[in-house]
């Protein structure tokens, strides 16, 4: 951020320096800068701010933007010294006769940024606004104030003699802008044609070529592999699979740039979590540099790129039966390169197994590097299963006895007692010692309408299963996530891609599903 912003004003100087041929001229622009960032510094303090990396962000935008009055008022300025007036005239003169203008472009550029701040529902997308936009809100109006105080105060001590050098370049521009401008005056009618014409090819056609993204990588460069294992293997063959991918890695450390290696299983899943060292070189010119000695040969090609880290991991990678191997970056999945696919229906089973039918049609799209439900963090659970035969001879109600395993699990809250002083919450509930195991949960004692007790095991089935995470429902349809994630920065391809699968498919009625 500081080598940014360094840079910023570096070619913001040189730049004014080239169009407005005054090198006196220029600094006094230049003064914009530093004291328009200083006053919004000045504020944070006051306002309770810290300098971190969204104030910054927002400091950086700045940058080029508090310049702008400064260039008027001083041109103007100038201009009025051009034409005889001393320097105490020329400078009121000068700054008054843009004032207006001046102030009305900065108030139109706060305006901008005050709806996306004060008035969003979203709260985290406010909260970074606020961050971002203030600054340049408060950068702005402090550079109006310099610009139409100090600005005036600056040109007339500094400028002297009222000389521009001539430059052809500008000279021919110059030219050049008057022959179009003189055209559209005379033309126009074609003038905005033409206008109306170019707005349409832009929005219609070039619009829809620009790559749309919502990776956000900064600067941590990891990624991540998770297998999904089946029911039948065992705590060694789990060690064993994760300790064969962990030494795949490790293979090619130096290639891969690799830095640590984290790993967690259990009996039903794997994550491994590899981190590779932070992209270095992000100066433009050294990345620009680099580039160019490449193409000529003259630089070796160095550490391979996390996507290429990753598409040869799934290379390497051997398929097991029943596993089922996904690859994405980031455990903030709000920043991960992926589209978001959305199935609604009314059964949740079904809805699972159309979920599995998908998931292995988009797997072998190109350039996925993998597919994950939200159901796939779920843990094991133990389901219990009433056999409908039993529940009718025993004439038990299946609600009755979901309400006393969970009354016997969850425990259940009481009118609280009074007492002389204070009120006490009370729970009715099993103790600890008689709900740690499954034989206790089998034991657990329900009774039939005419009084007798059977335990629950005579009446159901147990299983231990992976279940189903939360369970979402919307519109009163059961919903279900996934996302698709791609190892490519364009979105719009992926989706094209998820769209064509999607249009061969029929869904069952009553199931649909939404793209995100």
């Amino acid at each position: 951020m500081k080598a940014s912003g360094i840079w910023g004003a570096f070619f913001a100087f040189w730049v004014l320096l080239f169009f407005l041929r005054h090198w006196r001229m220029t600094m006094i622009v230049i003064l914009a800068i530093p004291l328009s960032i200083l006053a919004t510094i000045i504020f944070f303090f006051f306002y309770g701010w810290t300098l971190n990396l969204m104030t910054l962000m927002g400091l950086m935008i700045c940058v080029g933007l508090v310049v702008d009055n400064a260039i008027v008022i001083t041109e103007s300025i100038f201009l009025a010294k051009t034409k005889g007036y001393p320097p105490d005239r020329a400078a009121v003169k000068g700054a008054s006769e843009v004032a207006l203008a001046v102030t009305l472009a900065t108030l139109t550029t706060v305006v901008v940024f005050l709806p996306l701040m004060l008035m969003n529902d979203d709260v985290g997308f406010a909260f970074y606004m606020q961050r971002i936009g203030m600054p340049v809100v408060v950068a702005i109006l402090a550079s109006l104030l310099i610009a139409l105080l100090i600005i005036p105060l600056a040109t007339k001590v500094l400028i002297k003699t009222p000389r521009l050098e001539s430059s052809r370049f500008i000279d021919r521009s110059s030219q050049r802008y008057r022959i179009a401008l003189n055209w559209v005056m005379n033309h126009r009618f074609d003038a905005a044609l033409v206008g109306v014409l170019i707005f349409i090819f832009s929005q219609g056609y070039i619009a829809s070529l620009v790559p749309k993204t919502d990776q956000a990588e900064g600067n941590i460069n990891d990624f991540r592999i998770r297998f999904d294992l089946p029911e039948n293997y065992t705590e060694e063959k789990t060690e064993s699979l994760a300790r064969t991918v962990e030494d795949l890695l490790y293979q090619k450390a130096d290639e891969y740039d690799l830095r640590a290696v984290d790993t967690r299983w259990s009996r039903t899943f794997i994550y491994i979590r590899a981190y590779l060292h932070p992209v270095k070189d992000l100066i433009w010119w050294r990345v620009a540099s680099k580039k160019i000695g490449k193409r000529l040969g003259l630089w070796s090609e160095g550490p391979m790129t996390r996507k290429e880290v990753i598409e040869e991991m799934k290379e390497r990678i051997p398929e097991l039966p029943g596993v089922q191997m996904t690859t994405t970056w980031r455990w903030d999945t709000s920043s991960d390169n992926a589209v978001q696919f959305t199935l609604y229906g009314d059964d949740t089973g079904r809805l699972i197994e159309l979920a599995e039918e998908l998931k292995g049609l988009f797997r072998k799209l190109p350039n996925v590097a993998g597919v994950e439900l939200d159901t796939e963090d779920a843990a094991d659970e133990v389901q219990v299963r009433l056999n409908r035969e039993l529940t009718r001879r025993y004439n038990l109600n299946p609600a009755q006895v979901a309400g006393t395993i969970s009354y016997a699990l969850r425990g259940y809250d009481l009118p609280d007692f009074h007492a002389e002083n204070r009120e006490i919450p009370m729970r009715a509930q099993l103790v600890k010692s008689e709900r740690e195991t499954l034989e206790q949960l089998k034991n657990l004692s329900l009774y039939t309408e005419n009084g007798i007790s059977i335990p629950l095991a005579a009446a159901a089935d147990f299983s231990i299963k992976k279940g189903w995470g939360e369970i979402h429902r919307r519109n009163g349809k059961t919903s279900l996530e996934m996302k698709i994630y791609t190892t490519q920065e364009n979105l719009e391809v992926l989706s094209g891609q998820i769209d064509y699968v999607l249009s061969k498919i029929e869904l069952p009625r009553g199931y649909s599903f939404d793209k995100g």
